[in-house]
């Protein structure tokens, strides 16, 4: 059986544990437990499992020691999925205790009902504290104290001998007895030994007569490795030995080279047919060759010859001593060399003294006289010339009075004359009058005037303070609006067809926006449709009943909101649904895609009983009864609707009532199928009993 799991419990559920005095603990009950397939690590401060899939209400257990109990979890549903994880939730929704792990504890498939089984131990609780809601189930290990389900030793556990859980079969144990006593044993006449009722008996029985009752040796037992007293080392030794010889007679032998290692090998004679060895000369063979003499020449060209080291005076080399006094001094060699530096470099600059310098200001250039010259040729004379290249400047002056003071200045001096700007087509675009205007500032506050008109193409621009007017092939008009101005856009007729106009009634007063007399926005209390400094739509007048339009930030939904701005009461969700919470949705399945069976949550009906509830509304101080909704959300979740965030009441949560009352009514049709099938199978085992009296 494998180890108990160590649950982490919360601190809401240590809470639970403990009594008013805070001196002992509290029954509880577990009411449902949750499944996830998260792997995830428990830090003890969740609020709910990770990941959650369900909750599944119909599980039992007990206590199976002072610190462990045994819990059984079925799910008869259709569902499918993995569990790495359980939540013991208590009949308030509270998480009392988790655990997860990274491996598959099991698999639920959507045909087979899961029947899950564990101990679950706790670290300094005590497990009898801890009971379950109502079920008809249960399946406790097996102790020696309480009837339950136990799991069967293999034939290695049983051998072994180690596990204090499992059961023994027949089988396992005869594998245990094989491999303690030996395949088929004990043998006949070993279990007539073991049925002997005595010593004396045993003795007769093993033919050993008065032998076994000598006493000897040390401890005065039988002491049998014993030869006259003496243990098998004593007669290793050639000194305890008698009737041995003192002296051995050598038999003949030989020896290698290699086993004389020392002392002085005399040589009896030199070889084969060699009557004397001259003197001076060396005594020579190899392997078994005959050893033969060998003058000191022959040895010398064995070797190589090697020439002997030796000397001579310079004397002995005929000429030598003339030809090094004849030679020059170093000083003189460094005066020469001095000499012909300083006729190559005929006074120039420190810096430019050496060739690498030289190199270094012409670039490298082997033809650097050929590259000024070119270079030159290129440049702008300064009599005049045309430039055919772009000039790039951070100031430009051109003219007699023209200063650096600017990027561009242009002096046409006191005489008439203007700046010419023309395309390369030739068609002049005209500049600036002196006679009329000195300077064109872009970035003052004075009046930009064009002398002369500004002439583009088949238009015309005029700018001043009062009004700007820009004409062209389709009017187009905006006219300066002050406290009561207004701004028109027109079409093809200057004076009229708005097609758009901003006005402006006085100083005080909103702005109107009016589109061709169609589409009106207007921010004032006889707005229709207007936007709030919140950035929703709101359809409507300020002082009547509105809706707001808006898209909530969260999720994305589409939301219709009610005119006190903190109930939803219709929304498009960002998968494409559409939901009024007046309760009237479209159920036709052509509506529908990705349709799917779902399995109805079990124990939901008893759920909602237990957590049904009467309360007083804040808005209207009216009574009413039902299900808050974030109790709802720890057991069905996917009937709990979020409203939207703002302010104190962001998130308001609502109750999806016919969503869950419909689950809910399933889960009771369910819980009927299931005792009508109990009770007939009760009356057929009744019958059969019956019968068979």
């Amino acid at each position: 059986m494998t180890a108990a799991l160590k649950l982490l419990v919360t601190p809401a559920g240590r809470a639970a544990l403990v009594n008013a005095k805070r001196n002992g603990t509290l029954p509880i009950v577990l009411d449902t437990v949750g499944v996830t397939a998260a792997v995830f690590a428990p830090t003890g401060n969740e609020a709910q499992l990770p990941g959650e899939i369900k909750r599944i209400a119909t599980i039992a257990g007990g206590a199976a020691a002072a610190d462990t109990i045994h819990v059984t979890i079925r799910d008869s549903g259709s569902d499918t999925y993995s569990v790495r994880g359980v939540g013991f939730y208590l009949q308030d929704g509270t998480l009392f205790a988790l655990y997860g792990q990274a491996a598959v504890v099991v698999e639920k498939s959507a045909q087979a009902t899961m029947l899950l089984a564990m101990d679950v131990q706790f670290a300094d609780i005590d497990a009898t504290s801890i009971t379950f809601g109502d079920t008809d189930f249960q399946l406790n290990p097996a102790t020696t104290e309480l009837l339950g389900v136990v799991e069967l030793a293999t034939d290695d556990e049983t051998t072994a001998g180690n596990d204090a859980q499992r059961a023994v079969t027949p089988k396992g144990l005869l594998a245990a007895l094989n491999a303690r006593l030996g395949l088929g044993a004990p043998s006949t006449f070993v279990k007539g030994l073991l049925t002997a009722a005595n010593a004396a008996v045993f003795r007769t029985a093993l033919a050993i007569k008065s032998a076994a009752l000598k006493d000897e040796g040390a401890g005065n037992g039988l002491d049998a490795d014993l030869l006259d007293g003496q243990h098998g080392s004593f007669y290793r030794a050639w000194s305890n030995l008698t009737g041995v010889p003192t002296d051995f007679t050598p038999s003949p032998h030989q020896h290698s080279a290699a086993d004389i290692t020392s002392g002085t090998l005399v040589v009896a004679r030199g070889g084969t047919g060699i009557a004397s060895l001259p003197a001076g000369y060396f005594l020579m063979g190899a392997g078994a060759n005959p050893m033969v003499p060998r003058a000191p020449a022959d040895v010398l060209a064995d070797i190589g010859a090697a020439a002997k080291q030796h000397s001579h005076p310079i004397s002995d080399i005929n000429g030598l001593q003339a030809a090094l006094d004849a030679k020059t001094t170093p000083a003189a060699v460094a005066a020469q060399i001095s000499a012909a530096v300083n006729g190559l470099i005929n006074g120039a600059p420190g810096a430019l003294d050496t060739l690498k310098e030289l190199a270094d200001a012409m670039g490298d250039d082997p033809n650097f006289a050929t590259t000024v010259t070119n270079a030159l040729a290129q440049k702008l004379n300064l009599s005049g010339g045309k430039l055919t290249g772009s000039l790039s400047a951070t100031s430009v002056m051109v003219g007699p009075n023209a200063t650096s003071g600017y990027p561009l200045d242009v002096d046409v001096g006191s005489g008439a004359g203007r700046v010419l700007f023309r395309y390369t087509n030739g068609i002049n675009i005209d500049g600036v009058n002196p006679a009329n205007s000195a300077y064109v500032g872009l970035q003052t506050t004075s009046p930009w005037t064009f002398g002369q008109g500004f002439t583009v193409l088949a238009g015309k621009a005029t700018f001043n303070t009062d009004d700007t007017t820009f004409t062209s092939v389709a009017p187009l008009r905006f006219t300066g609006m002050g406290a009561g101005g207004t701004m028109f856009i027109h079409g093809l007729n200057g004076s009229g067809d708005d097609i758009c106009n901003i006005s402006r009634g006085n100083a005080n007063s909103y702005y109107t926006l009016n589109w061709n007399g169609d589409i009106r926005s207007i921010s004032s209390s006889t707005s229709a449709v207007y936007v709030s400094n919140g950035g929703n739509l709101r359809i409507g007048s300020t002082s009547g009943v509105s809706k707001y339009l808006r898209t909530n930030p969260s999720n994305g939904d589409l939301e219709i909101v009610n005119n006190a701005y903190n109930a939803v009461v219709a929304r498009i969700t960002d998968g494409g649904a559409v939901i009024a919470n007046g309760g009237f949705q479209y159920s036709d399945r052509r509506l529908k895609t990705d349709i799917k069976p779902r399995a109805v949550k079990r124990g939901l009906a008893l759920t909602l009983a237990r957590m049904f509830s009467e309360w007083t509304r804040v808005a209207d101080g009216a009574r009413d009864v039902g299900v808050v909704a974030q109790r709802l959300a720890r057991h069905a979740p996917h009937h709990v609707l979020r409203g939207p965030h703002r302010g104190r009441l962001s998130g308001l949560l609502a109750v999806d009532k016919a969503g869950v009352a419909l689950e809910a009514s399933m889960d009771n049709a369910l819980h009927l199928t299931e005792h009508e099938k109990r009770i007939a199978a009760l009356e057929r085992l009744i019958n059969k009993r019956e019968k068979s009296q």
